[in-house]
């Protein structure tokens, strides 16, 4: 089978080429025009250079194809919500309406499980259900929402054979650039001593990767998977990763109130400056929320493995040693 994988260069991606490539697929990666895609380098595949905002782009690289895996996104929720929208929802029905006209096999859409109302602690969410009303307003989780609406509605109303896939916060290796490894990098080179009082659902990036593959072939069409691993605080995160990141566990846990209050400060600083910082009040509030999730579903239809959350930071830390991000350490 030959596989478009979109963002082949991102953290999942270069996780799922290399799992096509095991499996004997032929592999076209869809990168930016210009990327210099380190991730890729030596794999037997075809790399195709396009902008998820240009029909032609779209339309050649959909082309030739039995399957795709749309896995490209723009994650940055500092990044301007017409771009987001843009690549995340728009670029999505373009690759759609190019999967129809070339009748592909087989759609596998990578959404995101912020994109889906989670659960607590002692009451995990295991089903893709409402929008959450605590990413009411960020445009990063209102466009995975409106694509993945999209991909649905194709199943429904033109029999695309797509499944979706809503990954947790992914930790794993091949993080060369910016993303869901910047909580590490920043601890693990010191500048994290404290933590916030909320937390996250953790996956490793390779698990997420084999349940997408096996999405080729499994789980029912039009439903939408949670690819789901450990549920901990970042108290409890930060602490796991103390030793391999060579670190002391966190001081201690910030209190809500700060947070918030650092957070208005700092968005106040952006509009009197201009300059985006690390932390906005939006991101002070998201970062108090625990949304919790169970991958009972995906571990059924797709056997989404799951890796301890332990050796995933272990293999992340790995990758940005490689990569030379962490202070006194080159690749």
């Amino acid at each position: 089978m030959k596989v478009l994988v979109t963002g082949a260069d991102g953290m999942l991606g270069s996780y799922l080429v290399r799992e096509l490539l095991a499996r004997r697929h032929a592999v076209r990666a869809f990168v930016q025009p210009g990327s210099a895609s380190p991730t890729l380098d030596g794999l037997p595949l075809e790399r195709v250079a396009g902008d998820l905002r240009a029909d032609r782009d779209v339309d050649g690289a959909v082309a030739g194809c039995d399957a795709v895996c749309h896995c490209a996104a723009v994650i940055d929720l500092n990044a301007a919500p017409a771009l987001i929208r843009e690549v995340n929802l728009e670029g999505t029905r373009r690759l759609v309406r190019a999967a129809r006209t070339n009748r592909v096999r087989r759609f596998v859409f990578v959404s995101s499980a912020s994109a889906f109302q989670f659960g607590t602690p002692d009451d995990p969410a295991e089903t893709c259900g409402d929008f959450p009303e605590v990413y009411r307003g960020v445009a990063y989780a209102e466009s995975k929402r409106a694509a993945t609406d999209l991909v649905r509605a194709a199943v429904r109303e033109h029999g695309l054979n797509a499944v979706v896939v809503a990954p947790t916060f992914m930790i794993g290796g091949f993080n060369c650039r910016p993303g869901s490894s910047d909580l590490l990098r920043a601890f693990a080179a010191g500048r994290l001593r404290v933590s916030s009082p909320g937390g996250r659902n953790f996956v490793f990036a390779g698990d997420a990767a084999v349940a997408t593959a096996n999405a080729l072939q499994q789980g029912e069409i039009g439903e939408a998977y949670l690819l789901a691993g450990e549920n901990l605080t970042y108290t409890q995160f930060l602490t796991l990763a103390a030793v391999p990141a060579r670190r002391r566990p966190p001081l201690f846990t910030l209190p809500g109130a700060l947070v918030l209050a650092a957070g208005t400060v700092c968005t106040w600083s952006e509009k009197i400056t201009g300059r985006k910082l690390k932390l906005n009040a939006q991101l002070a509030r998201l970062s108090l929320s625990f949304p919790c999730y169970r991958a009972t579903r995906a571990i059924r239809d797709l056997d989404l493995p799951q890796t301890p959350i332990r050796a995933a930071i272990e293999e992340s830390l790995a990758g940005l040693r490689a990569y030379g991000l962490l202070p006194g350490e080159k690749p």
